[in-house]
């Protein structure tokens, strides 16, 4: 009964995870069609199904904030980053600041939570993201490398890529957006962990972003391409409660709440609440069974006009020579 439901709610539809991962390697669609079947699939109640059979616990990532509709140069469109904190309100999550996340996972029945997760200590998030937070009742964790970290505020026009400086990152409230480590310089693991220890390593950096901010720091992100560099494990003799890997993924109960993937915020709506309900892998699953299935074998060409005259005659052809063949030996039967 309960697979007729899914098949139902989800058979007009349009990327995570089987294991938790996200992500597949089906081809696209047209875009106006997996426009039209997320649509469907939501207008339908596949997502609120999705929601309602397995209730899903995620950290989700934003890039850097945009004020423009539609973001450009790699960047997130404000007014879509409030449009879906409103969603995922009216949709029953409950932010949760990250440490609280943590404590949600090791509970019984985490239900629906999210938090949001920042990487780059970008000046952007603190001046656009932080203030929608605020308003909204959103929470979430800001990764900063210390080595980067300038003392002052960038000026004013200092672009997109101006990093938010230490008077910036104190001003924030914990309780809404804490500040967790991503390493001295956000690239350095691999420089860390051919010293060896880099564990203790990290930890140490950690201690220079609690003696500019006054809090623990207990959270690090790991960096793209250094996820093999650092053991969850050995980073939590240190005090640290988790790492947030570079992988898609929705936060598991209980197990691997140490090592956290994320998922990536999409600006498309409907994909977006496709992604975070859990029925966008279905959706994408299915469409690339869709495109498995045997193909039936083309229909041979009609023969041309002059293709089939051109047979007709040589038909013609052998049966006069055939007649003539039997000439010889209806006469001599004649004659006998």
């Amino acid at each position: 009964m309960r697979f007729r439901l899914l098949s139902l709610s989800h058979r007009s539809s349009r990327t995570s995870p089987a294991r938790h991962h996200l992500g597949s390697e089906v081809p696209p669609m047209h875009p106006r069609r997996a426009d039209s079947r997320l649509l469907l699939l939501h207008r339908l109640g596949g997502n609120a199904l999705g929601r309602l059979l397995r209730p899903r616990a995620f950290l989700l990532r934003y890039p850097p904030l945009a004020d423009s509709a539609d973001g450009g140069d790699g960047s997130f469109p404000l007014p879509i980053f409030r449009r879906q904190i409103n969603d995922l309100h009216a949709a029953g999550y409950r932010f949760l600041g990250i440490d609280e996340f943590v404590d949600a996972l090791a509970g019984r029945r985490p239900g629906r939570i999210v938090s949001l997760c920042f990487e780059g200590g970008l000046r952007s998030t603190v001046m656009r993201a932080y203030p929608v937070m605020r308003a909204l009742g959103a929470c979430g964790v800001l990764f900063v490398a210390p080595g980067l970290v300038p003392a002052e505020p960038a000026p004013e026009g200092a672009g997109e890529a101006a990093l938010a400086s230490w008077r910036e990152l104190r001003a924030l409230d914990p309780a809404i957006l804490r500040v967790g480590n991503h390493g001295r310089a956000d690239t350095d693991c691999a420089a860390l962990a051919a010293e060896g220890d880099i564990e203790r390593a990290l930890w140490r950096v950690g201690l220079d972003i609690e003696q500019q901010l006054g809090y623990p720091v207990r959270h690090f992100a790991c960096p793209l391409g250094a996820e093999g560099l650092v053991d969850p494990g050995k980073l939590a003799a240190f005090g640290y409660r988790s790492v947030l890997m570079p992988r898609e993924g929705y936060a598991v109960r209980g197990s691997g709440v140490l090592a956290l993937p994320r998922l990536d915020a999409e600006p498309h709506r409907y994909r977006f609440a496709a992604k975070v309900s859990g029925t966008l892998a279905w959706v994408d699953r299915e469409w690339g069974r869709a495109l498995a299935l045997p193909q039936a074998a083309p229909m041979a060409p009609a023969a041309p006009e002059r293709t089939r005259a051109a047979a007709a005659g040589a038909g013609s052809a052998r049966e006069t020579r055939d007649e003539a063949a039997r000439e010889p030996e209806q006469r001599d039967q004649s004659r006998g």
